[in-house]
């Protein structure tokens, strides 16, 4: 249930904040001010109070998690995509497609959008690891998942009463959240290692 909770909404995220941010620095001027002031909004808040927040108004469950988490994901993926994007803009290969005629959806779907791509995945699997913890601090403050379902927030908080007599009940999913947290971290450089084009293989 912590692995649902935390890849599904980044990568709802990931996907709602690509197209955003792939339309804001591509088309720029008023529709570039109009998205990203409005994701502002959102990026104010911290993110863990903001999905709090959100979770605290809805009635606690799975479904809740991945929503509180999805909308506070939304604007650092957009915000991502709006730089990568205008940091491919003015290459030359952006020019030729204009000069050869290319409508802009098709220059910002087949050149932009693969070269905006690498950067964003790469992000997107280094928060994985984040969201994981935040769906089990949700969970652990009763906002997320509910018992009788398993999730390992539910048991460290759970494991609180026994702390003193038997404290493994909380160690060993605080443990696991730590060590898959990791993981996708390892994971994360492990992909932009791979998609970095400077890197030298031997």
């Amino acid at each position: 249930m912590s692995l649902l909770v935390g890849v599904a909404p980044t990568l709802i995220a990931c996907a709602i904040g690509l197209t955003l941010g792939l339309i804001a620095g591509f088309v720029r001027g008023l529709v570039d001010q109009v998205i990203m002031r409005c994701l502002d909004v959102v990026f104010a808040f911290p993110m863990v109070l903001l999905a709090i927040a959100i979770a605290g108004a809805m009635r606690p469950g799975v479904l809740t998690e991945i929503i509180a988490i999805t909308v506070v994901l939304i604007p650092y993926f957009a915000r991502m995509a709006r730089t990568s994007t205008e940091n491919v803009m003015p290459a030359p290969f952006i020019e030729a497609a204009r000069a050869a005629g290319g409508s802009p959806l098709a220059i910002m779907l087949r050149y932009v959008l693969p070269n905006v791509f690498g950067p964003v995945i790469v992000y997107a699997t280094t928060l994985i690891g984040l969201m994981i913890v935040v769906g089990s601090g949700l969970s652990f403050l009763g906002l997320g998942v509910q018992p009788p379902t398993a999730d390992w927030g539910n048991m460290v908080a759970e494991g609180r009463v026994v702390l003193r007599r038997a404290s493994h009940v909380t160690i060993l999913p605080g443990a696991i959240i730590l060590i898959v947290s990791l993981a996708f971290n390892f994971l994360g450089d492990g992909v932009r290692d791979a998609l970095d084009p400077r890197t030298i293989r031997r």
